[in-house]
């Protein structure tokens, strides 16, 4: 059951951007001028990032899930392997990345050590939080492990520090992976919608306090 969920997640967070994609920055009344509303895969015609894309084109939020997830995958909590698979990233596509993220991972590119990269980003948007997830998938596999979620968390902070120097920014990312982490170990039976409501705001004020 949790590799399906985790699978779903995945699978969730491609189909959510590709949607959202023709319509990324837009306001709801500009959506619901131009369509009324998005339920099916839209060609994005004149949108500043991703004119000329095809329908179903994800972007940066799914590049980047995966750059994480990926580099989880070959060495959980090795932060030069994130720092490989961002490199990675720029190099296929910067489309529709924030400047913090571009910067940050230019400076990695350029030799910068991955604690040093975000030195001076002070990025206010979802960079992190929209590529956070598996981390949140990560803690839960650990979830009974003290040490290793503590390594963990430490984890998440580090990749928030390599491209953005902010506790807003961290503080959506750690909400972001307790909201992945409190989906994966509910179910329909023991999920607690006010339960997942406290548990993502504390999340979030821990990352206002802490970073």
């Amino acid at each position: 059951m949790s590799k399906d969920k985790i699978k779903a997640m995945f699978v969730g967070t491609a189909i959510g951007d590709c949607l959202g994609m023709p319509v990324e920055t837009w306001t709801p009344a500009k959506i619901v001028e131009k369509y009324k509303f998005v339920n099916d895969y839209l060609v994005p015609d004149g949108h500043k990032w991703f004119n000329g894309h095809a329908a179903g084109t994800y972007t940066d939020d799914t590049q980047l899930t995966l750059a994480v997830a990926e580099a989880i995958i070959e060495s959980p909590l090795d932060m030069d392997v994130q720092r490989k698979h961002h490199v990675a990233a720029l190099k296929e596509t910067d489309a529709g990345w924030g400047n913090s993220t571009r910067n940050a991972v230019r400076n990695l590119a350029n030799g910068a050590h991955w604690a040093n990269a975000g030195k001076g980003q002070t990025g206010v948007g979802n960079g992190v939080a929209m590529k956070i997830s598996p981390v949140g998938a990560y803690l839960f596999s650990v979830r009974n492990d003290r040490d290793a979620l503590r390594d963990g968390l430490e984890y998440l902070k580090s990749i928030n520090l390599m491209t953005h120097y902010t506790s807003i920014s961290f503080s959506a990312a750690l909400a972001q992976a307790f909201a992945v982490y409190y989906c994966l170990k509910s179910d329909s039976i023991s999920y607690d919608a006010e339960l997942f409501k406290k548990s993502v705001l504390k999340a979030s004020i821990v990352g206002q306090q802490i970073l």
